[in-house]
């Protein structure tokens, strides 16, 4: 599946999506990264698919076919992904998102936790790219911080359906581990952390 379309917001904006995977699939709001734009979920397509999983992906204002909103706030986007939700008929959801989309993804946790289910982000990991893949001990880099449970290693190739399997069997607050080469080095942006399930 892949439809793009609109969603026309109470204040007269409107906010540009496109859908992927399986329509009839469990509903997944997917949130960009920076700089990207809806497209970036593209490359779930297929995997989505298989899983039975309908991803929403939509453009943030200002990117693509989303109306701009001057003086915006991160605190604005729930209101939207609700007003989303709703068109589309969605009681509860999941959310994906990706690297500068995470801030998006928990503030929206935070402010609707009655429809968030669950949600899956891909962040940072180990710029320096010290840490191996498989290391047991695997920790974060900053002192203070802390895993929320274990680290579990994924190697994904060609595409994401290894990721999306993973993040479906995660147990909350488990920690996945991303290796897209043939190495066992993890490297920047591969870090995906499952927060803990709503329901």
């Amino acid at each position: 599946m892949h439809r793009k379309d609109v969603v026309h917001l109470r204040d007269g904006a409107v906010v540009a999506f496109q859908e992927y995977g399986d329509p009839t699939g469990i509903p997944v709001i997917f949130c960009h990264g920076w700089p990207s734009s809806c497209t970036m979920a593209q490359l779930a397509d297929e995997a989505a698919r298989a899983l039975g999983v309908r991803i929403i992906s939509p453009d943030r204002p200002g990117i693509s076919g989303s109306s701009i909103q001057f003086d915006r706030k991160l605190s604005d986007w729930p209101s939207l992904v609700e007003q989303l939700a709703d068109d589309l008929e969605l009681g509860e959801f999941r959310i994906l998102a990706i690297s500068g989309g995470a801030p998006y993804a928990y503030a929206t946790a935070v402010a609707i936790p009655d429809r968030v289910r669950a949600i899956g982000v891909s962040c940072l990991c180990d710029a320096n790219k010290q840490l191996r893949v498989f290391d047991p001990d695997i920790r974060p880099l900053l002192p203070g911080l802390r895993l929320g449970r274990r680290a579990r290693p994924v190697a994904c190739r060609d595409d994401f359906l290894p990721v999306i399997m993973a993040l479906s069997a995660a147990d909350a607050g488990d920690v996945l581990v991303i290796a897209t080469t043939e190495g066992r080095t993890a490297v920047a942006g591969e870090l995906f952390s499952t927060e803990a399930k709503r329901k």
